[in-house]
Formats: structure tokens, sequence, C-alpha cells
């Protein structure tokens, strides 16, 4: 019988899935233009994200899995508000330096971190990735979440931040509580499960 914070992980997992998926219909009913998609595959992702773990909290999931969908989503929710600061652009124009690095690093950790996850998944006499590297490269991705969430509301018109408040409020929120949760493991050196 699981012990009770694996039930209570389970069933916080499934809610979250459950919350995601009906954003998504939300979205898919309503969307207009690319960004409509960009928003689907985040959410969709996240919904692959809460399931997964809720999965892996019962023990039917190998936790390789649980990594790579919480890195996808990490990556879809990254994209999504690079796509938004590209939009804010005058036409022509490329991103500033600071944001073409955070993509590019964006771009690497994921890379890294998705291979890292799935490798023993896809080739099990291969090594683990060691969990302080996955913990760091999500550490980082969510720095990363941080910066971007604080530019793209930077970026907005004053009289247009209600528009996008409720999604900055929404990504800080998840990267302000991923960061704790990963700079505890950190610096504790395993997950605590009762956060």
């Amino acid at each position: 019988m699981p012990d009770t914070l694996l039930i209570l992980a389970a069933v916080g997992y499934g809610l979250a899935a459950l919350a995601y998926l009906g954003l998504s219909g939300l979205i898919i009913s309503s969307w207009k233009r690319r960004h409509g998609r960009l928003l689907v595959l985040a959410t969709g992702l996240s919904t692959i994200w809460g399931v997964l773990l809720a999965l892996a909290a019962w023990g039917w999931m190998p936790p390789g899995l649980g990594l790579a969908s919480e890195v996808g989503r990490n990556g879809a929710w990254l994209g999504l508000m690079l796509y938004i600061l590209h939009l804010r652009l005058p036409p022509g124009a490329t991103l500033p330096a600071p944001l073409r690095l955070i993509r590019a690093l964006g771009s690497v950790l994921v890379i890294g971190l998705l291979a890292g996850s799935l490798m023993p998944v896809i080739a099990p006499t291969q090594p683990v990735m060691p969990q302080w590297a996955g913990n760091l490269g999500l550490l980082l991705l969510t720095v990363l979440g941080l910066v971007l969430v604080e530019q793209v509301f930077r970026s907005t018109r004053p009289e247009d931040r209600w528009a996008i408040k409720f999604l900055c409020l929404g990504l800080g929120g998840l990267f302000v509580y991923d960061f704790y949760l990963y700079a505890n493991a950190m610096l504790f050196g395993a997950m605590d499960g009762q956060i």
C-alpha cells in the first residue's frame, strides 16, 4: 500500500493533468493564430506531464519518463514566451542578443536533459544521468523561465498588461515553485517528497 505522500502526489498530479486538459480544450475551441497552437502544445505537454507523474507516483511508470515530460513541458513554455517576445519586435527585427542567448541555452538544456532522461529507457545498458545533473539542468531551465516571464510582462504595453497578467502569474508561480523544489534538491542531494 503506497504511503500518504505518494497518494497525495498522485492525486495532485492527476488534478493538474485534468486542469491542463480542460485548458487545452478551451484553447482548441477558440484558437485563431500560431501562438494558439504553441499554447496548446504547452498545455498538452503539461497534461502529459501530470499523467506521467501521477502514474510514476503509483509506481506504474519509470521515473525517467516523468523527468522527460517535465523537460518537455518547460521547453514548450519557454518556446511560447520566446514567440510572444518575437511578436513584440518591429517587423524584420531579430531578438536582442541576451534573448538569443537564452534561446540557445534553453535549447541545449532541453535537448541534453531529454537525451539524458530517455537514455535509460531507450538503451537500458547506458549509464543513467546523475540526479544532480538533472536537478541542475531543471534549476537552470526554471531560471530561464523566470527571466522570460519578466521579459514578457515588461515588454507589454501598460494598457495591454491585463491581457497577459494571468499567463505571467501562472507561469511565474510554476517556475518559482520549481525553482524552490530543484534548489532544495540540489542543496540536500535528493527530492523532498513533502514539497
